[in-house]
This record gives structure tokens, sequence and C-alpha cells, in this order.
């Protein structure tokens, strides 16, 4: 589902040439002839690259937000490549900060305790008793594995996403938090020696 009020927005973002983009509150209204929900001023979750529905008039486009400094402007900057797209997240600065709609999520996760779960889009829908938004249809990146964005949600519950058939189903894995803690430093430091040779 999409709001197409939004839709000159994504027809501006198509004839940008440029990389990087600064849009005040007042000039994204007057690309979209009309006013932004209270909430746009108030949560950067509106502005996240792939978590509402709006999101497809800079995404569909080739953008992505970059940064938000809320009630005065965006900046939004171009996809660059396939990689990048696959790894949309939350803006910075948003924190743990979650949709609430997701919670049942957490609640399902919480008290399976099977090594592997495979859900459908329609079994998620129907655990949230909501509609996945079209971003979580269309971009693998909406299911990152990120404390940045919704992946806090089956983070907290130990499980992660392995695998995304998009528009199918997703599935989960449980996984060791001490584990993942000693994989995450083992990168880091052959990052930082492979980085000095």
């Amino acid at each position: 589902m999409k709001e197409f009020k939004y839709e000159p927005l994504k027809e501006f973002f198509s004839k940008i040439d440029k990389d990087k983009i600064k849009l005040t509150y007042t000039e994204i209204e007057e690309i979209i002839n009309d006013k932004l929900p209270e909430y746009a001023y108030k949560y950067s979750t509106f502005w996240s690259n792939g978590g509402q529905y709006q999101d497809y008039a800079w995404l569909d486009a080739g953008w992505r937000v970059k940064k938000v400094v809320l009630s005065d402007y965006i900046i939004f900057e171009k996809i660059d490549n396939e990689k990048n797209y696959e790894q949309l997240s939350f803006i910075e600065g948003i924190g743990n900060e979650k949709v609430s709609k997701y919670i049942p999520l957490e609640e399902y996760l919480k008290e399976k305790n099977e090594p592997h779960i495979k859900l459908t889009y329609k079994e998620i829908e129907e655990i949230i008793n909501d509609k996945l938004p079209e971003s979580a249809y269309k971009y693998k990146g909406w299911w990152s594995n990120s404390e940045h964005n919704r992946g806090e949600i089956w983070l907290n519950t130990k499980y992660k996403v392995v695998n995304i058939e998009l528009g199918s189903n997703i599935e989960f894995e449980k996984y060791n938090l001490e584990e993942s803690f000693i994989k995450k430093i083992i990168h880091k430091i052959k990052n930082i020696l492979f980085s000095k040779k």
C-alpha cells in the first residue's frame, strides 16, 4: 500500500542530478502540495529507510534518508549501488526506539524454544494483527539484524534472521549471545590486523 500523496516527492527525486540533497520540511510540503503529518515532525521513524509506507517515495527513486533534524530538515543521499540497497536501515540517531506494533512478534519468538523458525509473511501479519509495510516486501534491508531498527525485536529474543524470501517467508535462527560477541571481537581484531598491512 502506498500513500499516493508522496508521488510528487518520488517524481522530484527521480529528476535530481546530485548525490546528496537537503530539504526543509517546508520544501517537502511544497513538493507534495500538502502538510506532512504531525508525527513526521515528532518521530524520526517517519523518515526510516524501509519501515513506513511513504518511504517508497525516496527508495523507489534510488534515494535514502541520511540524516534527520526533526521539524527542520532532512538530508537524502543517492543509493549508489545494489549493496547499499540491501543494507537499508533506520536513520542515524534513532537509538533503541521500537515500533510498538511489532511487540507481539517479540512475544511470539520469546515463547519459542526452537533452533529454527520459518514464518510466512501472512503468519507474521497474523501475529502482529496488522499488515507489514510495502518496504518489508520489497527490501531485504527491512529485515536487517540491526539493533537500530526493528531488528532489535527478534535480537532481544536471541533469534536472528538467516534467510529472506521477499514477499514469501522469513527464517529465524536461535543464536548464542556469548558466541556472537566473541565472533564480533575476532572479526574486529582481524580487520585491525589487515588494515595495518
